[in-house]
């Protein structure tokens, strides 16, 4: 989903993982967890701030766990189902063009029905 709506409109997708965040919609939610186990109001705010001030537009597909003060990035897993996984990620190019009237454009899309084992482009 991320690498079509970067190409076609310049919108990115990323997904922050805030852990425990004591907040008012929840009375005494920090007594909960230990104070080490909660994650800082500027901490989760700082890893929004890094998807937001991204000027160049560039990153997408990313994510970012937020725990206590720290920032931690998740590189993209191997898959462990390997082709069946891996095609499952893939535009296929006839339905792209069906559903949005144009091609997709990505240069991993799926041109007609798969006639050999896929393997994934770097």
């Amino acid at each position: 989903m991320a690498a079509p709506l970067k190409l076609k409109e310049n919108i990115t997708i990323n997904c922050v993982m805030p852990g425990a965040v004591d907040t008012p919609a929840m009375p005494n939610f920090s007594e909960a967890f230990q104070p080490e186990h909660l994650t800082l109001m500027p901490a989760l705010i700082e890893a929004y701030d890094v998807f937001f001030k991204d000027e160049s537009n560039e990153k997408t597909g990313q994510l970012v766990e937020v725990a206590h003060d720290k920032h931690f990035y998740y590189d993209l897993p191997e898959y462990k189902g390997g082709d069946v996984s891996y095609r499952n990620t893939l535009a296929f190019e006839p339905w792209f063009s069906y559903i949005h009237g144009e091609k997709s454009g990505l240069k991993d899309a799926l041109e007609g029905p798969p006639s050999k084992p896929l393997t994934r482009l770097s």
